[in-house]
């Protein structure tokens, strides 16, 4: 999701499109939670002396210049469903990028996802096994001048 936010941020003065990383785990208690998610991503990940109201966000997403980033969908949570669906609804004109938790695949039936009331391209990426990280590691790695041991990133425990 990082790296798809990062591609938008990139192209923004071509596609003129913001990203906004939404994780469904960490939803504000208030009333409207996404669309204030989506507000405090903003306010949060601004730079110092950028400035801009939520009224402005609330426009940009009216107006169908945001690409929602939403994670970690709990997708045997009914309150999530309800949630998604009335918010992609209510701002149909936007774009939405969807994931669910990894333990999806053994849980669920592919064919029980939820619609979300609209018709969305289902994109299925696996985990990777400790081959694949290493592989990735080793060609990012290979690129990289400040990166002298590959070994020692392979053994961080946060990749294997």
């Amino acid at each position: 999701m990082q790296q798809i936010g990062l591609k938008y941020i990139d192209k923004y003065s071509e596609l003129e499109i913001m990203p906004i990383h939404i994780d469904m785990r960490y939803l504000p208690k208030k009333s409207d939670k996404l669309t204030n998610a989506a507000i405090y991503f903003v306010m949060k990940n601004m730079f110092d002396d950028a400035t801009i109201r939520k009224e402005k966000v609330k426009e940009l997403i009216d107006s169908g210049k945001i690409v929602f980033l939403i994670d970690n969908i709990d997708i045997s949570n009914a309150n999530h469903t309800v949630l998604l669906s009335k918010f992609i609804k209510e701002n149909s004109g936007n774009r939405f990028i969807l994931t669910t938790k990894e333990e999806f695949f053994q849980s669920i039936d592919v064919k029980k996802l939820p619609e979300y009331t609209k018709d969305f391209k289902k994109l299925y990426i696996n985990t990777f096994g400790k081959a694949q990280i290493r592989e990735l590691v080793t060609k990012w790695a290979g690129r990289r001048d400040d990166v002298a041991d590959v070994s020692k990133l392979l053994k961080n425990k946060w990749l294997l």
